[in-house]
C-alpha cells in the first residue's frame, strides 16, 4: 500500500466517522426536541385545565350567589359543579385548588363591593 492509498483510507474512515457522528447528533437533537415538545404540550394542557376550572369557579359562584343560601351551601354547590365539569372533561379535580380560587374570588368581590 502506498502513501496515497493510506491517506485515502484515512480520509474515507474520517468522513464515515464524521457522517455517523452527525447522524447521531441529529437524532439526539430530534429526541431533545421531542421531549421539549412533549413538555410544552403537557404545560399547555395544564394551563388549559386551569383556565377551564377558573372559568367554571367564576360561573358557578355567580349562579350560587344568585340562587342564595348559606355560604357553605354556595361553596358546596361550586365544588360539586366544578368537580362534575372536571369529570366531564377528564381533568383531575383538585379540591384545594378550587377552594383557593373560590376564596380569591370571594375576597376580590368583597373588596369591589366595599368601595
Amino acid at each position: 500500500m502506498n502513501n496515497i492509498e493510506i491517506i485515502m483510507n484515512i480520509i474515507s474512515w474520517v468522513l464515515a466517522s464524521v457522517t455517523t457522528l452527525i447522524a447521531i447528533l441529529v437524532k439526539i437533537k430530534a429526541l431533545k426536541t421531542d421531549k421539549e415538545l412533549d413538555t410544552a404540550n403537557k404545560i399547555n394542557e395544564q394551563l388549559e385545565h386551569l383556565r377551564i376550572i377558573t372559568d367554571k369557579v367564576q360561573e358557578y359562584a355567580a349562579v350560587a350567589e344568585a340562587n342564595g343560601g348559606t355560604g357553605e351551601e354556595k361553596r358546596a354547590f361550586v365544588l360539586k359543579s366544578v368537580k362534575a365539569v372536571c369529570e366531564q372533561y377528564g381533568i383531575p379535580f383538585d379540591e384545594d385548588l378550587v377552594e383557593a380560587l373560590l376564596e380569591r374570588l370571594i375576597d376580590l368581590t368583597k373588596k369591589i363591593n366595599s368601595k
